[in-house]
């Protein structure tokens, strides 16, 4: 007998970073499932930061969509477990002469160590 309760909402902690010096400032929005659950402005500061944001999702499949004021989109798939957290990672990143600007995702069923 599993000690999962169907309705218990999975928790998940998304981290979100801009690691483009070309663009020290960038207004980020992240939507996941169609609602908006991140819209703010990410400092480059040192590359080296993070900024988390705890939230409880349904157990299921999730669509996240990320856009910037730059021209950047993502949109991705990801999977979620009643009452099992998950890590997931949302980075910013552009390098004149490497490609257009974009945004870079991971999830993980671990704690996400950052250098």
């Amino acid at each position: 007998m599993s000690s999962e309760r169907p309705g218990l909402p999975a928790p998940v902690t998304l981290y979100v970073s801009n690691q483009s010096f070309e663009d020290p400032s960038v207004r980020i929005t992240i939507a996941i499932d169609g609602i908006v659950r991140v819209d703010q402005v990410f400092e480059v500061e040192a590359q080296h930061n993070w900024i988390d944001f705890q939230l409880g999702l349904a157990p299921g499949s999730h669509s996240l969509t990320a856009i910037s004021h730059t021209g950047a989109t993502m949109q991705t798939e990801f999977e979620t477990e009643a009452g099992v957290p998950r890590w997931a990672v949302v980075d910013y990143w552009w390098y004149p002469g490497e490609g257009p600007r974009r945004f870079a995702f991971m999830v993980s069923d671990e704690p996400v160590a950052f250098m």
